[in-house]
């Protein structure tokens, strides 16, 4: 067993027409890339004599990365469950192939640290010789953390290069801190939880301890709200939209999302902007716009692509959702979408002076 290596997943079969290499064989397919995958037919019992292997039948193991090992990792885990599916077995490695404290790297992001809430710290790291015992300080350190948070709140911990992942901590919300070390809690559903404040032991795990108490308000990357937002097109920003769209039950709001620099957004900006003419002379309907570039995406939203413009009805009818408007890229046609659909101009009367204006 001496050409196994770190980071390898070895199945050990009957034969190819096993059901459980299939599955295996799919699993690769998915994780490959800073994953090795290998497999031995007719060698169970080879697992049995190395690795305490009870089944007869077939085993899958994960070989950790023994560069991160600690006293409290196992050098690697087995699977042989009686049910071999493959979302079973993809998630059984995403969960199992990372010891305590291991490393995000550009090509393990998304396999290996996909699972959230994850705690990443982020500072210079080099395993050359000469800089090892540095590296390794700070490592220490967050395995240290690590231990005393296993079994409480799912939490995986890792350790990231600065300069490799920049744009991750920036991401997270580190990108103006500036600091020799830095961390973050990465939340689910992409929320994020930057420490904003010079990192110590003590600082981190108090950061942790608020996140699990559920008293960490999640960054935002934002836009400065505009000190005047007078136009007919009011300007949304993240740091807003709560007060602005999600608070607002009072109008009615038909907001636009987009990207500065897309071409249909420029050329859909125009038909915004005549249609919002049209609607604003009702008075109770706000239309808004967002930069999806300069501001997070609203967890709220799930906006597929752009141009993409969305109806809010007032009242109690918000609670139905968003209308998403799918016509065409005409003036006409958005204003008919928001004459029929938002509450403000569900009169005859309202209606009327709408399609006048037209």
């Amino acid at each position: 067993m001496e050409e196994l290596h770190d980071d390898c997943v070895v199945g050990f079969f009957p034969d190819r027409d096993a059901y459980e290499y299939q599955a295996f064989d799919e699993m690769a397919d998915r994780l490959m890339g800073d994953l090795a995958f290998r497999h031995v037919f007719g060698g169970n019992e080879l697992a049995k004599k190395h690795f305490g292997v009870s089944n007869d039948e077939y085993a899958i193991i994960v070989f950790r990365n023994k560069q991160f090992l600690t006293k409290y990792d196992k050098p690697f885990v087995v699977y042989q469950e009686d049910s071999v599916l493959v979302d079973d077995l993809v998630t059984w490695v995403q969960d199992n192939v990372n010891p305590l404290v291991g490393q995000i790297l550009d090509k393990n992001a998304r396999t290996r640290y996909s699972k959230k809430p994850l705690v990443t710290v982020f500072y210079d790291i080099d395993w050359d010789r000469e800089a090892r015992d540095v590296t390794r300080f700070t490592w220490n350190k967050v395995v240290d953390i690590a231990k005393d948070y296993q079994g409480k709140g799912n939490l995986t911990f890792a350790v990231a290069d600065q300069e490799e992942l920049g744009s991750l901590s920036e991401f997270l919300g580190l990108g103006e801190l500036n600091e020799d070390v830095m961390a973050a809690v990465w939340g689910e559903n992409n929320t994020r939880y930057p420490l904003l404040e010079e990192f110590s032991d003590e600082a981190l795990r108090e950061h942790i301890d608020n996140f699990l108490a559920g008293e960490l308000s999640p960054y935002l990357k934002s836009q400065r709200a505009p000190k005047k937002n007078d136009g007919l097109v009011k300007v949304v920003v993240a740091s807003t939209f709560k007060k602005m769209v999600e608070k607002n039950r009072a109008k009615d709001i038909l907001i636009y999302y987009y990207q500065p620099w897309n071409s249909a957004c420029k050329k859909f900006e125009k038909v915004f902007q005549k249609a919002a003419k049209t609607l604003a002379k009702k008075g109770d309907i706000l239309i808004a716009k967002y930069d999806i570039i300069a501001n997070d995406v609203p967890l709220t939203m799930d906006i597929t692509d752009v141009p993409f413009v969305s109806l809010l009805k007032k009242g109690e009818e918000r609670d139905d959702g968003p209308m998403t408007y799918s016509g065409s890229a005409n003036v006409k046609d958005l204003v008919d979408f928001v004459v029929e659909n938002a509450v403000s101009f569900q009169s005859e009367e309202g209606k009327s002076a709408q399609k006048e204006e037209l």
